[in-house]
C-alpha cells in the first residue's frame, strides 16, 4: 500500500498537517487524507490566477506494501478540460537523515528536481525502478495557474459573478501506476 506524507516537520515522523508548510525536509507523521492533492495545494485566489502564480509542495511517498518492481505516476485531468492550472511532479531520493531539500517559499522551485508534466497514462514518469517495501521516496509537486483570457470589459454588476466563475479548485488525480 502507498501513502503520500507532508514533510516540514522539525524531526523525521514529527507532527505536522499543514499542506502550505509541506515544503521538503523531514517527512511527517500526518498522511494526506484520501492522498487527494485538493489536501495538498490551497484553493486558486484570484490573485494567482491574475498572476499566472506557481507554488510547489514537498511530499514522501511510502510503500508499506511488497516489493514495487517499477512504480510510475500520472496526473488524471477531468474530460471537461476545464481547469486552470497544470501540475508537474519530480523525485528527489531522501536524504541520509531521511528528508529532502527544504525550501523557503512554496514560490520556490527545488534544485536538482527534473519537474515534468505527467499528463495521461501515456505521459507518465517512472519514479522508481524498484521500490522496496517499506522504502520511501521525496515528490515534489509544482502547480502552476494560468491567467485566464482577457476580457474586454467586465461590468461592475457582473464582476462577482465573473471571478466566483473561475475554478478555485482542482479536480485532478495523481494517479501511481505498477
Amino acid at each position: 500500500m502507498l501513502k503520500l506524507y507532508y514533510t516540514g516537520s522539525l524531526t523525521y515522523n514529527g507532527n505536522q498537517s499543514n499542506p502550505l508548510k509541506s515544503l521538503g525536509g523531514y517527512k511527517s507523521a500526518s498522511e494526506v487524507a484520501n492522498g487527494s492533492l485538493n489536501q495538498v495545494f490551497s484553493s486558486i485566489s484570484y490573485l494567482a490566477q491574475r498572476d499566472g502564480l506557481f507554488e510547489c509542495r514537498g511530499l514522501v511517498l511510502v510503500n508499506e506494501g511488497s516489493l514495487i518492481p517499477s512504480l510510475s505516476a500520472y496526473f488524471d485531468y477531468p474530460d471537461t478540460g476545464d481547469y486552470n492550472s497544470k501540475l508537474l511532479i519530480g523525485v528527489e531520493a531522501l536524504s541520509t537523515s531521511f528528508a529532502i531539500q527544504k525550501l523557503v517559499y512554496a514560490q520556490s522551485i527545488p534544485t536538482g528536481v527534473t519537474l515534468s508534466e505527467a499528463d495521461g497514462v501515456d505521459n507518465a514518469i517512472v519514479l522508481a525502478s524498484a521500490f522496496a517495501t517499506n522504502g520511501a521516496i521525496g515528490i515534489w509537486l509544482k502547480r502552476e495557474v494560468f491567467t485566464p483570457s482577457p476580457r474586454d470589459s467586465v461590468a461592475a454588476t457582473e464582476l462577482e459573478a465573473y471571478i466566483e466563475s473561475l475554478k478555485k479548485q482542482e479536480n485532478v488525480n495523481l494517479v501511481f501506476s505498477y
